[in-house]
């Protein structure tokens, strides 16, 4: 890999901000950009097989080459399951902070307009740049649906093969808790958002209710994909307008109201045979981060 470090206007290194930094979140989502996310000064570059990184003042070499070694095993899986590839090398712009020294959000995670990933870290931890980073090149290899996309889906499916090929659990919406937990101490306490409903007004509910939502959603799609096949999901995000209710009839044998109701029945009686699994509900509620994020009744 060849480093080339661009010189720029030394600037005011940008302080980590408090504590609570550490429990900022991680949003997965694409968002509309403007062209000020193109322009983002840089520090220094560095060019792999399949990446371009950038990055700002402040961002560590440990950093870079944690994103260049994890962004390229990424790539590798993500091409093999989805069976295409980006028309062009990914671009990678590690921005520093995800707070200022003022404690406001600086960003998140997200691909721009110009099919650019911008990562962020959280605290002091190094590995929070990738913790995002499987979700958003998934984002970037689908980039071309976006005039069509069903963004339930596509949030879903993300989630989905950033799970298959980064199976870790670390950061956002999971913060090293399983799976059925995460899910499970939602629909136990009653503060579980229908699927129809997510489906349906996903711009309304992703973000302000992104607790739920992103694990609910990504719960969801990983019991489709392991109780009817990780082929059949692959198959239906193949359709040109992905996502469609009807698709789930299709490659599923049953509605979106029929599946999510047989997923909540599973998801159920596995926390509940999950030793301890109130106390891990707790902890995941009042010892993680989504103890800082609104809830949504």
């Amino acid at each position: 890999m060849k480093a080339t470090i661009r010189s720029r206007t030394p600037e005011t290194p940008r302080s980590l901000g408090h504590a609570c930094a550490l429990f900022a979140t991680i949003w997965l989502l694409i968002t509309t950009s403007t062209v000020a996310d193109a322009a983002e000064p840089e520090q220094g570059s560095l060019e792999t097989t399949h990446l371009h990184i950038s990055w700002v003042d402040g961002v560590s070499a440990e950093a870079v080459n944690l994103v260049a070694t994890s962004g390229e095993e990424f790539y590798e899986e993500i091409a093999e399951l989805l069976g295409d590839e980006p028309p062009r090398k990914i671009r990678v712009l590690l921005q520093g902070p995800a707070e200022t020294p003022d404690h406001k959000q600086r960003g998140y995670p997200h691909v721009d307009s110009f099919a650019q990933i911008h990562l962020y870290q959280y605290g002091n931890s190094d590995s929070s740049y990738i913790s995002a980073l499987a979700h958003e090149m998934v984002h970037v290899f689908r980039f071309n649906r976006n005039q069509n996309a069903d963004w339930f889906f596509e949030e879903g499916f993300a989630e989905l093969i950033a799970l298959t090929v980064d199976p870790s659990l670390r950061g956002f919406p999971w913060y090293d808790t399983p799976i059925v937990i995460a899910a499970g101490q939602w629909l136990e306490s009653e503060q579980a958002l229908p699927m129809e409903q997510l489906q349906k007004e996903h711009k309304a509910l992703n973000l302000p209710c992104k607790a739920q939502a992103y694990s609910l959603r990504s719960a969801f799609f990983h019991y489709l994909a392991d109780t009817y096949g990780l082929q059949n999901m692959l198959k239906m995000a193949e359709e040109e307008s992905a996502g469609s209710l009807d698709q789930y009839s299709r490659y599923f044998g049953k509605s979106l109201k029929e599946l999510e109701a047989e997923w909540q029945t599973w998801t159920r009686r596995q926390f509940v045979a999950t030793p301890e699994h109130e106390e891990k509900g707790r902890r995941y509620r009042t010892q993680t981060p989504i103890q800082y994020m609104h809830i949504c009744p």
